[in-house]
């Protein structure tokens, strides 16, 4: 739960809502933080179960484009 709780002060209150700034997104905010939360966490537990094979830098740069253009998009499903 802590974890949860700052990745959505960090994720959400800080860095996304800089981005969207004074526009309100068409999406309800806790759901859109339950998802933001739970798809890194989850990353992050894939990683540690899996060895912590990638470097940690490279981690957050995959977690950073999922985040920014999301999993259809970085997987070139769509473009």
């Amino acid at each position: 739960m802590q974890i949860r709780e700052f990745m959505t002060e960090r994720l959400y209150n800080q860095t996304f809502m800089k981005l969207v700034g004074e526009r309100d997104p068409s999406f309800p905010k806790e759901y859109l933080i339950a998802f933001m939360t739970s798809a890194n966490i989850g990353m992050l537990t894939h990683w540690i179960h899996s060895g912590m094979s990638l470097p940690v830098e490279e981690l957050a740069l995959l977690l950073t484009r999922i985040m920014y253009r999301g999993p259809l998009a970085v997987t070139r499903i769509i473009e």
